[in-house]
């Protein structure tokens, strides 16, 4: 039997809905024409409408910023994702894939700045507008003297322009940062163990199965164990709290393979686990605030502050002997449990987090001015936004709404260019700003799934416009864009 292609797929599913919900509007639907050829030409023409669309989008930004991320698809061609972050002056922001580069040879950091600037070129953009970029704080794209980042800000010093309001925002994505800095735990011994036990049970297709049967036996509230992929971050978490759920059944299956684990008897190792999957489950909840779309700089900035706080505050209790906060940690029982050890690890977690996330102090004091306008000291704040900050402390009214309504929609509303022309710049650099490289990360799994074993022929063109329809955010009138096309039903 041939294979379905995409198109014929999607027809026949069509099809058998059609009988069900509409039997006498069937024919219809059986005179679409979804050959390969023509899905590929519509995919193409609606990707076409969404670049024009993107288009009008870019004139109209005041300020933008870039998040670049690159990757290796499944025929080794490096693939660069470019998206762009940009408000208008009403605040509306737009966030968009800019473009997917094939980089066919080498990948450095001169490369890598070509291709942004030629993208940037053949977009009509603004350098001058360019408040920030982010990336995944590989050495070509961050490299002190040849990364893309520093030659990419050459350039545009090169042309004596002055790229925006505030100084340029080049960021290390957030949530890279975090993961490097959990890295920092030192707790090996444990990982080791757990790793090495989850792959001899299921790399072993017999032995898995006998796991899992045995765990049906029991009737347990989980069916397998899960593994630890080091490049999905929030893997470890869940990979040491489904070990220490099944602990018990691990280590008598173990034993009835003949095969001995010290470890699930030694005590200290166990309280050792209950620290790293405490402290593990606190970190991938950071990560995942830091997660998510059109998420504002500042508050990825608060919650990496908050966390900070929470470790020294995790230091001194665990100091104490006290682990209120480490649940896994404080229920184990064991006699004369050497708690206060473990504020050591919090301590060398804490250094990580403020060392590498030092360079956002400079922001600070904007960020601040941003988030607080009516609370802060005007005399700490720079000369050119105090007499604009004074007028809007005295507008009882304005306080009033800015309490009631979302803060992008304040500064976009109420905040007038005649009249806080500074405050209103300030607000634009801060929302078109970038603090993760989020949107490459989730695009690149979508890439994943399109160019696959069976898909690897896709050309670059055709590649980039299955992925702009499938992450696009733009509307696209498929009814005045279906009626520009000559309709064939005879093929």
């Amino acid at each position: 039997m041939k294979p379905f292609s995409d198109g014929e797929y999607i027809k026949e599913c069509l099809i058998a809905a059609a009988e069900d919900i509409s039997p006498e509007k069937v024919h219809i639907y059986k005179q679409i024409s979804l050959s390969h050829q023509t899905v590929a030409r519509r995919v193409d023409d609606i990707s076409n409408e969404i670049s024009l669309n993107l288009n009008e989008h870019t004139k109209q930004f005041v300020y933008y910023s870039l998040a670049l991320d690159e990757t290796t698809d499944i025929k080794d061609t490096s693939q660069l994702a470019i998206f762009i972050r940009g408000v208008d002056n009403k605040l509306k922001v737009t966030e968009e894939l800019l473009d997917l580069v094939s980089l066919k040879d080498t990948t450095t950091g001169e490369d890598i700045k070509d291709a942004v600037l030629k993208c940037a070129e053949d977009r009509q953009l603004d350098l001058k507008k360019l408040i920030g970029i982010t990336t995944d704080g590989a050495p070509s794209m961050i490299g002190k003297n040849i990364g893309a980042v520093t030659l990419i800000c050459k350039h545009i010093e090169s042309l004596g322009q002055n790229t925006s309001f505030l100084d340029l925002f080049t960021c290390h994505c957030f949530l890279h940062i975090e993961n490097l800095c959990a890295q920092s735990l030192n707790m090996s011994h444990v990982m080791s163990v757990v790793i090495n036990i989850i792959n001899k049970i299921k790399n072993n297709s017999l032995k898995h199965r006998q796991f899992q049967e045995y765990l049906r036996e029991l009737e347990s509230e989980y069916c397998d164990l899960i593994y630890y992929a080091k490049i999905r971050w929030l893997s470890r978490g869940k990979c040491l709290l489904r070990f220490w759920n099944l602990r018990e059944e691990i280590r008598i299956f173990m034993n009835e393979n003949g095969e001995d684990v010290p470890q699930l008897y030694d005590e200290k190792w166990l309280l050792d686990l209950c620290f790293l999957i405490d402290i593990t489950t606190k970190l991938n909840e950071l990560n995942q605030n830091l997660q998510g779309e059109n998420k504002l700089i500042t508050n990825c900035y608060q919650d990496i502050k908050t966390f900070i706080a929470k470790l020294k505050y995790f230091q001194n209790q665990l100091k104490s002997n006290n682990a209120t906060h480490f649940p896994h940690l404080n229920d184990f029982e064991m006699e004369n449990k050497p708690i206060s050890e473990y504020s050591h690890n919090i301590k060398d977690l804490l250094e990580e987090f403020e060392k590498r996330f030092a360079y956002l102090e400079k922001f600070e004091q904007m960020f601040n001015i941003f988030n607080c306008p009516f609370n802060i000291d005007v005399n700490s704040a720079p000369g050119y936004l105090q007499l604009e900050l004074i007028d809007l402390q005295s507008n009882s009214e304005m306080k009033l709404r800015f309490e009631d309504i979302n803060i992008v929609d304040f500064y976009g509303k109420y905040i007038q260019e005649d009249k806080f022309p500074n405050l209103k710049k300030l607000a634009m650099c801060i929302v078109a700003a970038n603090g993760t490289t989020y949107l490459c990360e989730s695009f690149f799994s979508r890439l994943k799934l399109v160019k696959t074993k069976d898909r690897n022929r896709l050309t670059d063109a055709n590649l980039t416009n299955q992925l702009r329809c499938a992450t696009t955010k733009l509307e696209v009138d498929i009814k005045k864009f279906s009626n520009k096309i000559n309709k064939q039903v005879s093929h």
